[in-house]
């Protein structure tokens, strides 16, 4: 859970001994894996180079009317960056300590200064091909002109309905095509988007409903992310002489856009934030982290049976299961994610029903804030 993390637990505590206790030892994950991403990417460049007419078809399916010379060019970009990583200071190993070491790993900064942290899940749980793939994924982020913005993970359904300008800021659109484009692939590779079932729905109608639990999938997962981020934050920033740390201007951003929304202290509109947090609003994020934190568990990699019925439901605690009533396929694109969201809530009892628009729309708030794709 995320309330246990963080700094919450006595071992976290720096000592005389041991001053930063978020460190720990990396073994030999990264270098293991580095060098096989790189391999790998070097076999993409230089199957965009061959130009084959499979490579063709491949590029048109991830980045349709992008040309070759482009994604090269980001690739080329991403091998410096793998360089980087292997270099003094490049790459850093922390446990859970460290707040963000909730996920596997993060990438701070860009370029020759850019360090890449790994973390536990990294280091002690993942297979070696996740290793080599999360090592080019962090590494886009870090590229100098590359993608910064996840828009949608290689594992999400919203993925395949990127237009080509959007994959060309989207990270694992390169991770796909590199993937496809090594010695010997041939067909779908692991690790895509889940196959939803579909119940009394004509072919329309399921497109609309995928496409709008693709992007309640991301968005819940951003929001997941941000909120966590923003109770890290919050910690640091309690009674804080002159306003928010400088440094933490996104998380008092992302409180102003949702506090609104569910009751949080508003640090203003524009910086300096001169309002800093409370308590209460610690609790608070706390609170509305763990309820989507819990979303996005529930649709990220799950197939979800997809039902047009009588009434609008979700299953119970969040299962794998929804119904919409005929009238949802009427609505736009964009208010049938808030509504389905809002459906969804509704098989969590601690979402009082007043709260449950707020937490569709602060989903909607943070995405935008990010900067992440919406109908």
């Amino acid at each position: 859970m995320f309330r246990a993390a963080a700094g919450s637990t006595p071992q976290c505590q720096p000592t005389v001994a041991k001053p930063h206790p978020e460190n720990e030892s990396c073994g030999t994950a990264f270098s293991s894996a580095q060098p096989i991403a790189i391999a790998k990417v070097n076999n993409a460049v230089g199957a965009l180079a061959a130009g084959a007419p499979t490579t063709t078809a491949q590029l048109a399916t991830f980045f349709p009317g992008v040309p070759a010379a482009t994604i090269s060019g980001q690739l080329s970009s991403l091998l410096t960056q793998l360089g980087v990583m292997a270099g003094a200071g490049g790459t850093q190993c922390h446990n859970t300590c460290d707040g963000a070491c909730a996920r596997p790993g993060y990438m701070g900064g860009q370029g020759a200064t850019a360090v890449m942290t790994l973390c536990p899940a990294f280091l002690h749980d993942f297979t070696l091909d996740d290793r080599v793939e999360m090592l080019m994924h962090e590494g886009m982020h870090a590229s100098p002109g590359s993608p910064v913005v996840d828009q949608a993970y290689r594992s999400q359904r919203v993925i395949g309905s990127l237009t080509g300008p959007q994959a060309e800021t989207n990270t694992d659109s390169y991770i796909n095509l590199i993937l496809r484009l090594q010695p010997g692939v041939s067909g779908p590779i692991p690790g895509g988007p889940p196959t939803d079932p579909q119940v009394g729905m004509t072919a329309a109608e399921g497109a609309a409903a995928e496409r709008a639990l693709g992007f309640i999938e991301k968005w819940v997962e951003v929001a997941e992310w941000d909120t966590s981020q923003l109770y890290e934050a919050i910690k640091g920033n309690i009674g804080r002489a002159g306003g928010w740390n400088p440094a933490d201007q996104y998380h008092a951003e992302t409180q102003h856009a949702i506090g609104w929304l569910l009751t949080l202290t508003d640090p203003g509109n524009v910086p300096p934030f001169l309002i800093t947090p409370v308590r209460a609003d610690q609790v608070k994020v706390a609170g509305i982290h763990d309820r989507y934190d819990r979303m996005n568990r529930a649709v990220a990699s799950t197939p979800i049976t997809m039902t047009k019925g009588a009434a609008d439901a979700w299953a119970a605690s969040l299962g794998a299961s929804f119904v919409v009533m005929p009238d949802f396929f009427a609505l736009s694109a964009m208010d049938q994610v808030l509504r389905l969201i809002r459906v969804m809530a509704t098989s969590m009892a601690d979402i009082p029903a007043a709260l449950r628009s707020a937490y569709a729309n602060a989903a909607n708030q943070i995405r935008w804030h990010k900067g992440g794709i919406g109908p």
